[in-house]
């Protein structure tokens, strides 16, 4: 018994202090939703070539700490998974993420990214990537622009995907113009998608 005592009394001295950034040091967060950080041309669910575009919104959804006095804070954007088919920034993995993260201190966000991929074609999957690649670019950007919206630090950005999400982080880390896949010039009714940084916003 006095054993286990002094696990907790040892215990509880060494946690006592958390640590910003590596510890839940917060008890809620607050979270904004829908906030639109760019525009781009977007596929309907079911196509055949990619004529057929509307203009959507992009939109995230921003994670802060309840009480948070620091003003220039670190962010992690999440890109959630779905295969560039399905999928939408509130799946439940993403959410866990942001809220995790924004309780550490950071800013986190939540984007949604466009869809869509024609599983008969040869080549959708990689203009399906190269536009998920484009709306990461066009999130970093706004939040570089405006980083006095929600207090953070625009030269400490980082992205957190899963699966497909995780492609779009590494993607923006490597691929630059000179690197774009064929398929992203367009022909045959489906239009050229532009260079890989200058789509959404500007």
């Amino acid at each position: 018994m006095i054993r286990y005592i002094l696990i907790l009394l040892v215990s509880s001295v060494l946690f006592a202090d958390s640590v910003r950034y590596l510890d839940e040091v917060f008890e809620s967060v607050q979270k904004t939703e829908n906030v639109v950080y760019g525009n781009a041309p977007d596929l309907p669910f079911w196509f055949w070539v990619e004529s057929n575009t509307v203009d959507i919104d992009l939109d995230m959804d921003v994670y802060e700490p309840v009480g948070d006095t620091e003003t220039n804070r670190p962010v992690i954007i999440f890109a959630h998974t779905g295969s560039y088919f399905s999928g939408h920034n509130e799946l439940d993995d993403v959410v866990d993420l942001s809220i995790s993260a924004a309780k550490r201190g950071y800013v986190a966000i939540s984007m949604s990214y466009r869809l869509g991929i024609n599983i008969l074609s040869t080549y959708s999957g990689e203009r399906a990537v190269y536009r998920a690649v484009q709306d990461g670019g066009a999130v970093i950007r706004y939040l570089r622009e405006f980083p006095e919206e929600f207090d953070i630090n625009p030269d400490q950005i980082f992205m957190w995907g899963t699966s497909a999400g995780a492609l779009i982080a590494l993607h923006l880390s490597y691929l630059d113009n000179d690197d774009r896949p064929d398929a992203t010039y367009g022909g045959g009714g489906d239009p050229d998608l532009g260079c890989p940084i200058c789509e959404g916003n500007d």
